[in-house]
């Protein structure tokens, strides 16, 4: 594991090329192990993904539910992370853009714990409800920034920041785990990495 994981190698100051191959790497091996764990993924075109912003179809009971895939590095936070707006240079401006995880169609949001060792399996659409119930506060707050914490859901927060490899500005959202209702609206699995050398 520790070949991904790497504090002298931090990929938050890495190209987004970089980035965006270590983050592939992952997931295919996040989904190799849940795969081990029963579920059955399929995979999307490019179109899909650029389109869509989803990274695989999960095949439950034979409907296609798509599904987005996220992990962070063991020495950043263990909320789950979601890019709203980036660049952002005020909610108005023509030139601010919404992030991936806010325009992505998924039903299934999937992050990986800090740690490396957990997989959390969320439902998407609570976790956008939960997004646009947030937003709504902000609103209400006229777009306080840099920090935004949520009073109907302790533990959320929507925090202004600048990417460390480019320093485009941004604004995410991170949504503790313990938001979530267990069994139910997030679920919990062992995640296995190759052995190294392996």
């Amino acid at each position: 594991m520790s070949i991904f994981f790497n504090k002298n190698n931090r990929l938050e100051s890495q190209s987004s090329r970089k980035r965006y191959l270590y983050g592939k790497q992952v997931e295919n091996l996040i989904v190799k192990a849940l795969e081990g764990h029963g579920f059955v993924f399929e995979d999307v075109d490019r179109k899909v993904d650029c389109d869509e912003k989803i990274d695989r179809y999960l095949i439950q009971e034979g409907v296609k539910k798509p599904v987005q895939i996220k992990c962070r590095m063991i020495y950043s936070g263990d909320d789950i992370l979601l890019d709203l707006w980036e660049p952002f240079w005020g909610i108005n401006n023509e030139a601010t853009k919404k992030g991936r995880d806010y325009v992505g169609q998924y039903e299934i949001y999937i992050c990986l714990s800090k740690d490396g060792k957990t997989i959390r399996v969320i439902d998407g659409k609570r976790q956008k409800q939960i997004v646009e119930d947030v937003l709504e506060e902000w609103a209400a707050s006229h777009y306080q920034l840099p920090v935004f914490d949520s009073y109907r859901y302790k533990g959320v927060q929507i925090r202004y920041v600048r990417d460390k490899a480019n320093q485009r500005p941004k604004v995410l959202m991170f949504i503790n785990p313990s938001v979530y209702e267990g069994g139910t609206e997030i679920n919990y699995y062992e995640m296995k990495w190759p052995e190294e050398g392996k």
